[in-house]
């Protein structure tokens, strides 16, 4: 399994202040899923998040702790996104790339080149696609000054 680290910065963050706590527990949901690539980018569905986040075998509901259905999940995702933190790609699943993610990793050269491959192989095709593949130039061009051979 994959370590995953939340930079500290993530709670200071005024969109992330600014958001409820619904909000904030479906964004710690989804970063810290083994399934979330490098780029920052994860497909799921809103059934899977609503059992991970109510928990397997829950066997109390109190008013502190409410079971979370997925129309509140659908709900928060769409807050999200329109505080500008995340980009949804709705289909028969859902990919949700985070917009900053990048700013707040430090990648290796390494870990940069399969970038390319991995949004190809793993990213749906349409627009999330090129979304992410921009944020990903960016991010080489401000950082690393340099591109994968596959993007120069």
């Amino acid at each position: 399994m994959r370590r995953r680290q939340i930079d500290t910065k993530f709670w200071i963050d005024e969109k992330v202040r600014a958001a409820s706590w619904l909000e904030k527990q479906v964004m710690l949901h989804l970063l810290t899923r083994a399934e979330m690539l490098t780029v920052g980018a994860i497909t799921t569905t809103v059934s899977s998040m609503r059992n991970l986040l109510n928990g397997t075998g829950r066997n109390f509901v109190t008013p502190e702790f409410p079971l979370i259905g997925e129309k509140h999940i659908t709900r928060a995702l769409n807050s999200i996104k329109r505080r500008g933190i995340i980009e949804v790609m709705n289909s028969a699943d859902t990919t949700v790339f985070f917009l900053n993610f990048l700013s707040y990793q430090d990648w290796s050269s390494t870990v940069v080149r399969s970038w390319p491959r991995m949004i190809d192989e793993q990213v749906p095709q349409g627009f999330i696609q090129a979304v992410i593949r921009e944020t990903c130039v960016e991010y080489c061009h401000a950082k690393m000054k340099a591109l994968p051979d596959e993007w120069a």
